[in-house]
């Protein structure tokens, strides 16, 4: 924080003016540069600290800058240390505008699970049979459970050892049911891919 506001605009060209929505050059001359690095971005103005302390050529990355109104900014920040201007504790910057761009990022991964929701919507039409036959096969098993279990239950002297061992199997087949309807529901819902790591042992 006291190297954003101890680090002052020195020039700008018409361009940056536009950018920050500055009415003169005024505005932004002669001025810290806290306003311009939101908390979230402050990282990287760190990161251009050490990239000048370790001396490298330049640093560029993605980052969100804000305007004098306070509007965020897309921006490709790059900052370069040219040698003429070394001595003078000077440093060149480049801000170049990717709002547009990354909003068309974001839509084109919007378009694309949006079709990936259709394409399993239209998996779980085709798979409807195979569903129905996974969820059948523990609600059968519970079924033929709960008859044993009364069966041995209407014996003259129950075995209530069994009895309970039929219950045991009766909840695991319940879970397993839900767990299949559950997963038939993630794959309907309509949501954004979240990456993960994922075992290949486990799969």
């Amino acid at each position: 924080d006291a190297a954003l506001k101890s680090t002052r605009v020195v020039d700008v060209n018409d361009a940056t003016l536009r950018l920050f929505g500055a009415s003169s050059r005024d505005d932004l001359l002669d001025r810290d540069i806290a306003f311009a690095w939101p908390m979230e971005s402050r990282g990287l103005y760190a990161e251009a600290l050490m990239a000048a302390v370790e001396r490298r050529d330049k640093l560029a990355s993605e980052t969100v800058l804000t305007a004098l109104d306070g509007r965020r900014i897309e921006a490709l920040f790059t900052v370069c240390w040219p040698t003429e201007h070394q001595a003078r504790g000077n440093v060149l910057v480049g801000v170049i505008d990717v709002t547009e761009r990354v909003a068309a990022q974001a839509q084109l991964e919007q378009t694309r699970a949006d079709f990936a929701h259709a394409s399993r919507v239209a998996t779980l039409g085709e798979l409807t049979a195979s569903i129905a036959h996974e969820v059948n096969q523990p609600l059968t098993a519970i079924a033929i459970g709960g008859e044993t279990a009364l069966r041995w239950l209407s014996r003259p002297a129950p075995d209530l050892g069994e009895v309970r061992d039929l219950a045991r199997r009766m909840v695991a087949d319940a879970q397993r049911a839900a767990d299949i309807i559950s997963r038939i529901r993630d794959m309907a819902r309509n949501r954004a891919p979240v990456h993960a790591p994922l075992s290949v042992a486990g799969v």
